[in-house]
Protein backbone atom coordinates (compact mmCIF):
# COMPACT_ATOMS: atom_id res chain seq x y z
CA UNK A 1 0.00 0.00 0.00
CA UNK A 2 1.22 3.48 -0.84
CA UNK A 3 1.68 6.26 1.71
CA UNK A 4 1.89 10.05 1.41
CA UNK A 5 4.83 12.15 2.61
CA UNK A 6 5.07 15.81 3.60
CA UNK A 7 8.54 17.39 3.69
CA UNK A 8 8.65 20.14 6.34
CA UNK A 9 11.44 22.74 6.33
CA UNK A 10 12.30 25.56 8.72
CA UNK A 11 14.49 28.08 6.83
CA UNK A 12 15.33 30.59 9.56
CA UNK A 13 15.89 34.02 8.04
CA UNK A 14 14.85 32.49 4.71
CA UNK A 15 18.26 30.77 4.61
CA UNK A 16 19.13 27.09 4.29
CA UNK A 17 22.64 25.66 4.25
CA UNK A 18 23.76 24.46 0.79
CA UNK A 19 24.42 20.98 2.18
CA UNK A 20 20.79 20.81 3.29
CA UNK A 21 19.49 22.11 -0.05
CA UNK A 22 21.58 19.62 -2.04
CA UNK A 23 20.27 16.78 0.10
CA UNK A 24 16.67 17.95 -0.24
CA UNK A 25 16.96 17.87 -4.03
CA UNK A 26 18.26 14.31 -3.92
CA UNK A 27 15.63 13.27 -1.37
CA UNK A 28 12.81 14.71 -3.46
CA UNK A 29 14.08 12.96 -6.58
CA UNK A 30 14.21 9.66 -4.69
CA UNK A 31 10.71 10.15 -3.28
CA UNK A 32 9.26 10.92 -6.72
CA UNK A 33 10.53 7.58 -8.02
CA UNK A 34 9.70 5.55 -4.90
CA UNK A 35 6.74 3.27 -5.77
CA UNK A 36 5.44 3.18 -2.18
CA UNK A 37 4.97 6.98 -2.03
CA UNK A 38 1.63 8.16 -3.39
CA UNK A 39 2.00 11.91 -2.87
CA UNK A 40 4.68 14.40 -1.82
CA UNK A 41 3.79 17.65 -0.10
CA UNK A 42 6.23 20.54 0.34
CA UNK A 43 5.82 22.83 3.36
CA UNK A 44 8.01 25.45 4.98
CA UNK A 45 7.83 28.13 7.66
CA UNK A 46 10.28 30.90 8.54
CA UNK A 47 9.16 32.09 11.97
CA UNK A 48 9.95 31.90 15.65
CA UNK A 49 9.75 30.24 18.06
CA UNK A 50 10.66 27.01 16.33
CA UNK A 51 8.27 25.13 18.62
CA UNK A 52 5.39 27.01 16.96
CA UNK A 53 6.74 26.21 13.50
CA UNK A 54 7.00 22.51 14.28
CA UNK A 55 3.46 22.48 15.69
CA UNK A 56 2.28 24.23 12.52
CA UNK A 57 3.91 21.52 10.42
CA UNK A 58 2.07 18.82 12.34
CA UNK A 59 -1.22 20.73 12.08
CA UNK A 60 -0.79 21.10 8.31
CA UNK A 61 -0.03 17.41 7.87
CA UNK A 62 -3.11 16.53 9.91
CA UNK A 63 -5.33 18.89 7.92
CA UNK A 64 -4.09 17.54 4.58
CA UNK A 65 -4.13 13.91 5.80
CA UNK A 66 -0.48 13.10 5.12
CA UNK A 67 0.70 9.75 6.44
CA UNK A 68 4.29 10.76 7.21
CA UNK A 69 6.19 13.98 7.89
CA UNK A 70 9.90 14.41 7.19
CA UNK A 71 11.30 17.28 9.28
CA UNK A 72 14.57 18.81 8.07
CA UNK A 73 16.24 21.74 9.84
CA UNK A 74 18.02 24.36 7.74
CA UNK A 75 21.42 23.83 9.42
CA UNK A 76 21.64 20.11 8.75
CA UNK A 77 24.02 18.26 6.42
CA UNK A 78 22.27 14.89 6.06
CA UNK A 79 24.13 11.77 4.97
CA UNK A 80 27.47 13.50 5.57
CA UNK A 81 29.55 10.47 6.55
CA UNK A 82 31.29 8.50 3.75
CA UNK A 83 30.04 4.94 3.61
CA UNK A 84 26.87 5.68 5.55
CA UNK A 85 23.39 4.57 4.57
CA UNK A 86 21.06 7.19 3.02
CA UNK A 87 18.68 8.35 5.72
CA UNK A 88 15.38 8.77 3.89
CA UNK A 89 15.27 5.48 1.94
CA UNK A 90 16.44 3.55 5.00
CA UNK A 91 14.04 5.27 7.42
CA UNK A 92 11.13 5.02 4.99
CA UNK A 93 11.46 1.29 4.41
CA UNK A 94 11.96 0.67 8.13
CA UNK A 95 8.87 2.71 9.08
CA UNK A 96 6.68 1.01 6.47
CA UNK A 97 7.73 -2.42 7.69
CA UNK A 98 7.27 -1.54 11.37
CA UNK A 99 4.21 -2.94 13.12
CA UNK A 100 2.42 0.23 14.19
CA UNK A 101 3.42 3.90 14.28
CA UNK A 102 7.01 4.82 15.00
CA UNK A 103 9.53 7.60 14.55
CA UNK A 104 12.97 7.33 12.94
CA UNK A 105 15.67 9.97 13.35
CA UNK A 106 19.24 10.57 12.23
CA UNK A 107 22.00 10.95 14.82
CA UNK A 108 23.89 14.23 15.04
CA UNK A 109 25.76 16.34 17.57
CA UNK A 110 25.15 19.70 19.21
CA UNK A 111 27.31 22.73 18.49
CA UNK A 112 30.77 23.49 19.89
CA UNK A 113 32.47 23.37 22.29
CA UNK A 114 30.87 20.25 23.81
CA UNK A 115 29.35 18.70 20.65
CA UNK A 116 27.38 16.10 22.56
CA UNK A 117 25.54 13.27 20.81
CA UNK A 118 21.83 14.10 20.77
CA UNK A 119 20.40 10.71 21.64
CA UNK A 120 19.01 9.53 24.98
CA UNK A 121 18.05 6.32 26.75
CA UNK A 122 16.03 5.66 29.87
CA UNK A 123 17.90 5.06 33.08
CA UNK A 124 16.98 5.29 36.73
CA UNK A 125 18.23 6.78 39.94
CA UNK A 126 18.95 4.38 42.84
CA UNK A 127 15.47 5.18 44.20
CA UNK A 128 13.88 4.14 40.91
CA UNK A 129 13.15 7.63 39.60
CA UNK A 130 13.35 7.50 35.78
CA UNK A 131 15.60 9.91 33.93
CA UNK A 132 16.95 10.47 30.47
CA UNK A 133 20.63 9.71 29.99
CA UNK A 134 22.70 10.87 27.04
CA UNK A 135 24.77 8.51 24.96
CA UNK A 136 28.39 9.54 25.29
CA UNK A 137 30.29 10.67 22.21
CA UNK A 138 32.40 7.53 22.44
CA UNK A 139 29.33 5.28 22.53
CA UNK A 140 27.63 7.11 19.67
CA UNK A 141 30.73 6.87 17.49
CA UNK A 142 30.78 3.07 17.74
CA UNK A 143 27.11 2.15 17.47
CA UNK A 144 25.65 0.66 14.31
CA UNK A 145 22.28 -0.34 12.94
CA UNK A 146 18.86 0.99 13.92
CA UNK A 147 18.30 1.11 17.68
CA UNK A 148 15.33 2.03 19.86
CA UNK A 149 15.98 5.07 22.06
CA UNK A 150 14.10 7.09 24.67
CA UNK A 151 14.41 10.53 23.04
CA UNK A 152 16.37 12.30 20.31
CA UNK A 153 16.62 15.61 18.50
CA UNK A 154 14.41 16.35 15.49
CA UNK A 155 16.81 18.00 13.03
CA UNK A 156 16.27 15.13 10.59
CA UNK A 157 13.35 12.89 11.42
CA UNK A 158 10.60 10.81 9.81
CA UNK A 159 7.34 10.86 11.80
CA UNK A 160 4.45 8.44 11.34
CA UNK A 161 1.45 10.72 11.81
CA UNK A 162 -0.49 7.99 13.61
CA UNK A 163 1.86 8.56 16.55
CA UNK A 164 0.55 12.10 17.07
CA UNK A 165 -2.78 10.70 18.27
CA UNK A 166 -0.95 9.51 21.40
CA UNK A 167 -0.26 13.10 22.50
CA UNK A 168 -2.22 16.21 23.37
CA UNK A 169 -1.20 19.59 21.90
CA UNK A 170 1.01 21.49 22.00
CA UNK A 171 3.25 18.68 20.82
CA UNK A 172 6.40 20.81 20.75
CA UNK A 173 7.10 23.20 23.60
CA UNK A 174 9.95 24.36 25.80
CA UNK A 175 10.27 23.54 29.49
CA UNK A 176 11.89 25.93 31.94
CA UNK A 177 13.50 25.64 35.33
CA UNK A 178 10.95 27.98 36.97
CA UNK A 179 7.98 30.24 36.27
CA UNK A 180 10.20 33.18 35.27
CA UNK A 181 11.31 31.21 32.18
CA UNK A 182 14.83 32.63 32.25
CA UNK A 183 16.57 29.27 31.83
CA UNK A 184 15.69 26.29 29.65
CA UNK A 185 15.19 22.89 31.22
CA UNK A 186 14.58 21.20 27.88
CA UNK A 187 14.05 22.11 24.24
CA UNK A 188 10.96 21.47 22.15
CA UNK A 189 12.30 18.50 20.22
CA UNK A 190 13.46 16.55 23.26
CA UNK A 191 10.09 17.23 24.93
CA UNK A 192 8.25 15.94 21.85
CA UNK A 193 10.21 12.73 21.47
CA UNK A 194 10.32 12.07 25.22
CA UNK A 195 6.53 12.40 25.46
CA UNK A 196 6.05 10.03 22.53
CA UNK A 197 8.36 7.55 24.24
CA UNK A 198 6.33 7.78 27.45
CA UNK A 199 3.15 7.30 25.43
CA UNK A 200 4.50 4.01 24.12
CA UNK A 201 5.48 5.07 20.60
CA UNK A 202 8.77 3.40 19.59
CA UNK A 203 11.53 5.86 18.68
CA UNK A 204 14.46 4.69 16.58
CA UNK A 205 17.81 6.17 15.63
CA UNK A 206 19.73 5.04 12.56
CA UNK A 207 23.35 5.04 13.68
CA UNK A 208 24.48 4.47 10.09
CA UNK A 209 22.87 7.66 8.72
CA UNK A 210 24.76 10.42 10.54
CA UNK A 211 23.91 14.03 9.74
CA UNK A 212 26.23 16.99 10.09
CA UNK A 213 25.07 20.00 12.09
CA UNK A 214 26.33 23.39 10.96
CA UNK A 215 27.00 25.80 13.85
CA UNK A 216 28.75 29.16 13.58
CA UNK A 217 32.05 29.54 15.40
CA UNK A 218 33.84 32.84 16.00
CA UNK A 219 37.42 32.62 14.74
CA UNK A 220 39.70 34.82 16.85
CA UNK A 221 43.26 36.16 16.67
CA UNK A 222 45.87 33.38 16.82
CA UNK A 223 47.60 32.91 20.15
CA UNK A 224 50.73 31.15 21.31
CA UNK A 225 49.72 28.14 23.36
CA UNK A 226 52.30 26.49 25.60
CA UNK A 227 52.16 22.81 26.45
CA UNK A 228 51.15 23.37 30.08
CA UNK A 229 48.28 25.65 29.05
CA UNK A 230 47.11 23.20 26.40
CA UNK A 231 47.00 20.44 29.01
CA UNK A 232 45.00 22.66 31.34
CA UNK A 233 42.47 23.54 28.63
CA UNK A 234 42.09 19.90 27.65
CA UNK A 235 41.43 18.92 31.26
CA UNK A 236 38.79 21.65 31.55
CA UNK A 237 37.10 20.51 28.34
CA UNK A 238 37.01 16.89 29.50
CA UNK A 239 35.47 17.89 32.82
CA UNK A 240 32.83 19.91 30.98
CA UNK A 241 31.94 16.98 28.74
CA UNK A 242 31.72 14.60 31.69
CA UNK A 243 29.37 17.02 33.44
CA UNK A 244 27.20 17.29 30.32
CA UNK A 245 26.75 13.50 30.30
CA UNK A 246 25.34 13.44 33.83
CA UNK A 247 21.73 14.74 33.56
CA UNK A 248 19.74 15.31 36.70
CA UNK A 249 16.82 13.11 37.67
CA UNK A 250 13.30 13.76 36.46
CA UNK A 251 10.15 13.05 38.47
CA UNK A 252 8.37 9.69 38.05
CA UNK A 253 6.23 9.35 34.96
CA UNK A 254 3.21 7.35 33.97
CA UNK A 255 4.00 4.54 31.51
CA UNK A 256 1.50 5.91 28.97
CA UNK A 257 0.27 9.43 28.29
CA UNK A 258 -3.40 9.34 27.32
CA UNK A 259 -5.58 12.24 26.27
CA UNK A 260 -5.53 15.14 28.72
CA UNK A 261 -3.08 13.57 31.23
CA UNK A 262 -2.92 15.17 34.69
CA UNK A 263 -0.06 17.59 35.02
CA UNK A 264 1.48 15.61 37.86
CA UNK A 265 2.29 12.71 35.51
CA UNK A 266 4.28 14.77 33.02
CA UNK A 267 8.04 14.35 33.51
CA UNK A 268 10.35 17.33 33.57
CA UNK A 269 13.72 17.16 31.85
CA UNK A 270 16.64 18.67 33.67
CA UNK A 271 18.97 20.67 31.45
CA UNK A 272 18.64 18.41 28.44
CA UNK A 273 18.37 20.08 25.07
CA UNK A 274 19.40 19.73 21.48
CA UNK A 275 21.80 22.65 21.52
CA UNK A 276 19.83 24.71 19.01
Amino acid sequence: MKRSLMIARFPGGDVEHPDCVDWLLQAYAWAKDEPTISEIGLWRMNDTPVSMSRNAAIATAQHKHFDYVLMVDSDMAPDCEPGGKPFLPTAWQFALAHDGPCLVGAPYCSGPPIEKALAYRWNAEPNGTPRLEEYSREEAAQRTGIERVAALATGLMLIDMRAIAKLTPPYFHYEFTDSRQVRKASTEDIVFTRDLSIAGVPLFINWESWAGHWKAKLVRKPEVLHVSEAQSRLATLLRTREASNAPEAIPPVAPVVAADPPESTEPQLSLLDSGD
